[in-house]
């Protein structure tokens, strides 16, 4: 991925669990050449987002946006450059 990576008003909810709302309405910009670190309590869409951006699922509604493209229009790389560390509690 190069460039800036944008989640617009994101909602999603898991196909397998539709009456659970997981992202309502999250929206966050990642400019070029900046990490970003998810981090919150179990359940929270850490994990949902970064499924979000590797393209494991679309949104329900709003915009995953990169190099002012939307993913679900592009062929992306994303699944090779992203890197997710994870992290248990003790």
């Amino acid at each position: 991925m190069t460039g800036t990576i944008q989640l617009r008003n994101v909602r999603f909810r898991y196909p397998t669990r539709p009456d659970v709302k997981v992202l309502r309405g999250v929206t966050l910009t990642v400019q070029k050449g900046r990490k970003l670190a998810l981090v919150g309590s179990s359940g929270c869409g850490k994990s949902t987002v970064v499924s979000l951006l590797e393209r494991f699922y679309d949104a329900e509604d709003g915009e995953v946006v990169s190099r002012l493209s939307r993913y679900k229009e592009n062929e992306c790389s994303c699944r090779r450059t992203l890197q997710t560390v994870q992290h248990s509690s003790s």
